[in-house]
């Protein structure tokens, strides 16, 4: 009930002020800015967030700052006003360096990296995630490493750079077998195997792809969540492509091409389904 929610946090922020516990009021206008997020009145969760920060500031709370700054930053980009977006997390940035926190540095590079990638500066969004890529590896968190490796190799397949995407990705897939996280493995050798077939060798692509097939079935074994059996399903695309126009193995690609189209039609994604078929038909009729 986020209407509810809003109310109850405009009364808890009115008794904190009566009571002078200006900590307190700045809690209950973060909580009324999240209401306000959830209700998608951004004018109403910019306020309430404005309404913290500067109580923050004046108790000299940093910390809290930031994390005000931040959430204004996000509501900005929710908005898709990257420009104030990014000057917000530059002041997020700005004091988590001066308190020296470099978990919340990361924080604030990875978001400023996903506003440069939807404005479409895939240079500027690369330069912050390697940024972001160096502090978190000082910091030695494996599955937040390989995130980020993740999102460097999409980076890089987007700028036309396949084998500097490949490093990321197979540094990724380890990580990921180190922390158990078959998911992000799965993904890290699908994007793996894209950056085979531009590096020419599709070979090594298909061995890729059969392996990212494996990890993501077995992340829909364990889930037994419907959605997981997406990826799996662009896998099996992307593998019978490669089998069909670069390896001549007609029969396996058809197996991979139709185990995928049984998946969407059991997702229910009539576009993907439909191009498919398409490939399908042109495999059947070329043999």
């Amino acid at each position: 009930d986020p209407e509810g929610a809003t109310e109850a946090g405009r009364e808890a922020a009115a008794i904190f002020r009566e009571l002078g516990d200006r900590a307190g009021e700045a809690r209950a206008h973060r909580e009324l800015g999240y209401a306000r997020s959830m209700s998608l009145d951004n004018a109403g969760a910019l306020e309430a967030n404005l309404q913290a920060l500067w109580i923050h500031r004046e108790l000299g709370n940093r910390r809290a700052e930031a994390g005000d700054a931040g959430n204004i930053a996000h509501i900005y980009r929710t908005m898709g006003a990257h420009d104030s977006a990014i000057r917000w997390n530059q002041e997020a940035l700005r004091i988590d360096r001066e308190l020296g926190d470099e978990m919340g540095e990361n924080l604030r590079l990875n978001s400023m990296a996903n506003i440069q990638r939807e404005r479409g500066d895939l240079g500027a969004a690369l330069s912050l995630n390697l940024e972001s890529l160096a502090i978190i590896t000082k910091l030695g968190t494996k599955y937040l490493r390989a995130k980020v490796h993740i999102n460097c190799g999409k980076l890089c397949l987007s700028l036309g750079d396949p084998d500097e995407a490949l490093k990321h990705y197979l540094a990724a897939a380890s990580l990921s077998r180190q922390t158990e996280y078959t998911r992000d493995e799965g993904y890290s050798l699908m994007g793996a195997g894209i950056a085979l077939e531009q590096r020419g060798d599709p070979a090594g692509a298909a061995e890729s792809y059969r392996r990212a097939t494996e990890l993501l079935q077995t992340v829909y074994e364990e889930s037994g969540a419907p959605e997981e059996l997406f990826g799996k399903a662009e896998d099996l695309t992307l593998l019978g492509a490669v089998l069909h126009h670069s390896l001549d193995k007609p029969v396996e690609a058809m197996n991979a091409y139709e185990e995928a189209a049984g998946i969407y039609r059991r997702l229910a994604d009539p576009p993907k389904l439909r191009k498919l078929l398409m490939n399908m038909a042109g495999l059947r009729w070329r043999t």
